[in-house]
């Protein structure tokens, strides 16, 4: 499978016009992130948004629908650290993603940007698992990150990653 992030191009025109069009952006904001997505190696739902011009919860809405991705819900969250072994809290930080449950063949994650395929990919190679996706904002994921790493046996500092 080739992985891609969606950085430029027709897909990223359409989420601008769609967000344009429902009055979620300015013309101006519009022509900021069409800039940006030209300059920066980072994925259009990443400018988005570390840009500030859309709702965290507004965007993972968005998102949600345009690919078609159910929301995290309350009952999904993860009770403690899913497949430690094989996803690092370093890559769930980074990469805006959390484990929610595991079984034999199937990996659910949250997922704050699922335009970024080599992600995806990665989760799938690590766990050798298929994988399917939650979406949650990236402050979602980032806090309940944040209390496994706090509710870890010795704290944060008894995580190695």
């Amino acid at each position: 499978m080739l992985a891609v992030r969606i950085t430029s191009g027709p897909i990223v025109q359409s989420f601008v016009e769609n967000f344009l069009q429902r009055g979620l952006i300015s013309p101006e904001q519009s022509q900021r992130l069409e800039r940006a997505a030209t300059q920066d190696s980072s994925s259009f739902v990443r400018l988005v948004y570390s840009s500030g011009f859309v709702d965290q919860q507004v965007l993972a809405t968005e998102l949600s629908r345009h690919y078609g991705i159910r929301m995290l819900e309350e009952t999904e969250r993860p009770k403690g650290p899913v497949l430690p072994n094989c996803i690092s809290h370093r890559f769930m930080r980074e990469h805006r993603v959390l484990p929610l449950w595991a079984d034999q063949q199937t990996i659910a994650v949250a997922i704050s940007d699922p335009s970024d395929t080599a992600v995806i990919t990665a989760i799938r190679v690590a766990t050798e698992r298929e994988v399917e996706l939650r979406l949650a904002t990236e402050s979602q994921i980032m806090s309940l990150v944040e209390k496994q790493l706090d509710s870890a046996p010795g704290g944060p500092d008894d995580i190695t990653d």
